[in-house]
């Protein structure tokens, strides 16, 4: 898990259906996937409003989240 990671799992914390939080991450954690760009500029200090709607107590299957949290694709 990398740093940038790291903090947003401490930024989601605890958090509660219908919490909202300001989650920032500065430009030298920001990494942006290719073809992602537009969602995470890097070279920027990001600032994101986050709001839980709810909680998925099953979750996704394990095979398919890894493949969405594998950001530099390397398995």
């Amino acid at each position: 898990m990398n740093e940038a990671t790291a903090s947003w799992d401490t930024g989601l914390m605890n958090m509660c259906v219908g919490e909202k939080r300001t989650l920032f991450v500065p430009k030298h954690l920001v990494v942006a996937r290719p073809g992602y760009e537009f969602l995470a500029p890097s070279g920027y200090d990001l600032s994101y409003e986050i709001e839980l709607l709810e909680i998925d107590k099953v979750g996704p299957k394990k095979e398919e989240f890894f493949k969405e949290i594998d950001s530099n694709f390397d398995k």
